[in-house]
């Protein structure tokens, strides 16, 4: 009995730890990216950094109105970097290029079947 109230409390202060967060996960596969705690260090900080974070990853995107052709381009330039920086092998970038050529370039629209 007199481990039961430290336990309660533990288990009360784990379940407030991790429902008073905000999650940024990856779009591809669900995962955690960025894990924040709500209000901490306060409200009015952490909304000017959510919405700093915001505008940084839609500036990422490359711009809608471009073709294809274009966006491929910048997606081999910015590889180019990668592979000069070292950063990904050139079997790397191949890979990632020929991924990113066969998606944009490959018009077709999916095909919906009923049976």
């Amino acid at each position: 009995m007199i481990f039961l109230v430290p336990a309660l409390i533990c288990i009360q202060q784990y379940f407030y730890k991790i429902t008073d967060v905000v999650v940024y996960r990856f779009r591809n596969n669900g995962n955690p990216a960025l894990t924040l705690w709500n209000n901490n260090p306060n409200s009015k900080e952490l909304s000017e950094f959510q919405s700093m974070l915001s505008t940084e990853i839609k500036s990422l995107k490359i711009r809608p109105e471009f073709d294809n052709s274009k966006k491929l381009e910048i997606y081999k330039e910015s590889l180019e970097f990668l592979l000069d920086q070292g950063v990904i092998t050139q079997d790397e970038a191949e890979v990632i290029y020929d991924r990113n050529k066969d998606r944009l370039l490959n018009n077709e629209k999916a095909k919906l079947f009923s049976i």
